[in-house]
């Protein structure tokens, strides 16, 4: 067994499920003294709820940095039964392996590998590690948005799908909290004196779920509906939560705006409030970007022997906050497996090594460009 997947056996023993600071810690500090030794300077940002951040930089000649973006923590915890190899010992099975302790050995050893033989930079090498990617990275949004501006290229450490596939875009998504706010009335004696909230947000949802175009990759979806007392009252109050998705900037204008206009006033003679509660930019695949996947995709088949393709997907990750249509992204780059987010949770023990091959001589590609 090589110190890379011993490292990963010593992850995956500690509980780091999102909220168990603690156990998020110590992988972080683990993550901490492999770049260190690799001669990486290491910042940590603690939170109230949650564990630290970890943000470890190793400069080259240019201020700009290729950004490789990890998570410590898992959707579940560990326990004597979930930890375990098949039988030919080419899968481990057990919570994180490839989401994403997986990915981190993958990228740590890459970048040992790479360092070995390239001592001159040009781009420096940063490493972030979120404490609570599973959740949204909640409390370190903005500060991963302001290292976009010395990153022009970001690596995602997110796991490859049973395929192989490297994953060039993923979607946007702004979330709004809607209150509209009535008048409360009887609804039989008083009817005409009441101004019904429920009505109104009805209304303006009916006209908003109509802007869903799934050939831009474009969806609205309403998530939630609440509010009023009970029957016979005029609803002086009513709140709604909403889902907007969207593959590009210039997609995210367009479908916002006519959101936030169809919001602006309020009918019925309600008054409408709303709050933006997430907004996760989109990445989407520039040429630049797709040249450099295909030059990784004959990596991966020089390496595996397998063709993978350039996808891309619906979900989001750390990666979209790290995102600016004038920069470079790719995701997927960890390792291969399958069942995540569930007890079946495995990783293809040998792509942790082609893997990060693969990455070392894309950071050797990168470093060119």
């Amino acid at each position: 067994m090589d110190q890379t997947q011993e490292l990963l056996l010593k992850l995956l023993k500690i509980n780091s499920k999102t909220f168990n600071a603690s156990g998020i810690n110590q992988v972080q500090n683990l993550v901490q003294m492999e770049l260190e030794e690799l001669g990486f300077k290491v910042n940590r940002h603690d939170s109230d709820e949650y564990g630290d951040l970890l943000v470890g930089e190793l400069p080259g000649y240019t201020k700009n940095f290729i950004t490789m973006i990890c998570h410590a923590d898992t959707v579940f915890s560990p326990d004597e039964n979930s930890l375990y190899s098949s039988k030919e010992e080419d899968r481990i099975y057990g919570p994180g392996t490839i989401d994403d302790k997986g990915g981190i050995c993958v990228a740590l050893k890459a970048i040992k590998s790479f360092l070995k033989y390239n001592t001159s930079l040009i781009y420096g090498l940063r490493f972030v590690c979120s404490p609570n990617e599973e959740i949204g990275s909640v409390g370190f949004q903005e500060h991963f948005k302001s290292l976009c501006s010395d990153s022009p290229i970001i690596l995602g450490f997110e796991p490859s799908n049973e395929r192989g596939d490297i994953i060039v875009g993923r979607k946007g998504n702004r979330w709004y909290d809607i209150h509209v706010v009535g008048k409360k009335a009887h609804a039989g004696r008083h009817f005409k004196d009441g101004i019904n909230a429920c009505g109104a947000l009805s209304s303006q949802l009916h006209q908003i779920n109509k802007l869903t175009e799934l050939d831009k990759g474009v969806t609205v979806n309403i998530g939630k509906i609440e509010g009023g007392d009970t029957y016979n009252v005029v609803s002086d109050s009513a709140y709604g939560q909403l889902d907007v998705r969207f593959p590009s900037f210039e997609e995210r204008e367009n479908i916002c705006n006519k959101i936030e206009q169809q919001l602006a006033d309020g009918l019925m003679g309600t008054s409408i409030k709303y709050d933006v509660v997430d907004d996760c930019p989109p990445f989407s695949s520039s040429k630049e970007a797709r040249d450099i996947v295909d030059e990784y995709i004959d990596i991966i088949y020089e390496l595996e022997g397998r063709s993978v393709r350039a996808i891309e997907v619906g979900g989001a990750s750390d990666c979209n906050y790290f995102s600016s249509p004038n920069n470079l992204v790719i995701d997927g780059l960890g390792p291969i497996g399958g069942g995540m987010h569930t007890n079946d949770e495995y990783i293809d023990v040998k792509s942790l090594h082609t893997r990060a091959e693969a990455v070392d001589k894309l950071l050797m590609l990168l470093q060119r460009k």
